[in-house]
């Protein structure tokens, strides 16, 4: 997903497989449907250097989808986006969303359907579901700490909420530490590996990735 257009001695050499293993899954995958093979462009092989110009291995945008929601204090927007992280449906709502958590969710339900419809893809072919929230949560539980933030909320697990709702994997994020991974996988911090994201919106949010000096680990905060 990282690196698109990899070869399998890349691969190999990222992952600390042997080449016959990463062969061997790039086989079941391409089977599978989930992968494709294609060779690498000329600007690239010209990079690469003399001699045969590798295969390449991407994935294959359109063989999963997911969902994010994005829950604002007076708005629910639903995106549905494929493999390659490209967006191929989007549906939008205003919403009392403050003191009405149950309505809210329901409305977010309704419109990940909508998008879903609109963009055709059937549910079973959807990977999982992100909600980005504006409010703190206990990490351990997932419960709403939202006193003050989101009244009506305290205590409610959205994340459980919207798995009975929707019947797929779901994972709750604030939404300032969603927005900083979004920025860092595809936006502007891309290949950045210390950063600080702002979200002005009904309130003022931020987001650390932060670069762990032991193993390399990206930490989000």
């Amino acid at each position: 997903h990282l690196h698109p257009g990899s070869s399998r001695t890349d691969i190999a050499r990222r992952t600390g497989l042997s080449r016959g293993t990463v062969s061997s899954v790039a086989e079941e995958l391409d089977q599978a449907e989930l992968i494709r093979e294609h060779e690498a462009p000329d600007e690239e092989q010209r990079h690469r250097g003399t001699g045969r110009r590798p295969t390449l291995l991407s994935l294959v945008p359109g063989a999963g989808f997911a969902v994010g929601i994005d829950i604002g204090h007076q708005h629910v927007r639903v995106i549905v986006c494929d493999l390659a992280g490209e967006p191929v449906a989007e549906q939008w709502s205003r919403a009392q969303v403050d003191e009405a958590p149950s309505a809210t969710l329901d409305l977010a339900h309704d419109l990940v359907l909508r998008a879903l419809r609109e963009a055709a893809v059937a549910p079973q072919r959807v990977i999982g579901a992100g909600i980005g929230l504006a409010a703190p949560f206990d990490p351990a539980t997932g419960e709403i700490r939202a006193d003050g933030i989101l009244p009506g909320w305290q205590g409610v697990v959205p994340e459980t909420e919207m798995r009975r709702r929707l019947g797929m994997p779901v994972q709750l994020a604030n939404d300032a530490d969603a927005g900083a991974l979004g920025e860092n996988v595809f936006g502007a911090g891309q290949g950045v590996s210390d950063m600080t994201y702002i979200r002005l919106s009904a309130g003022v949010g931020a987001g650390l990735i932060l670069w762990h000096p032991r193993g390399g680990v990206i930490r989000r905060e």
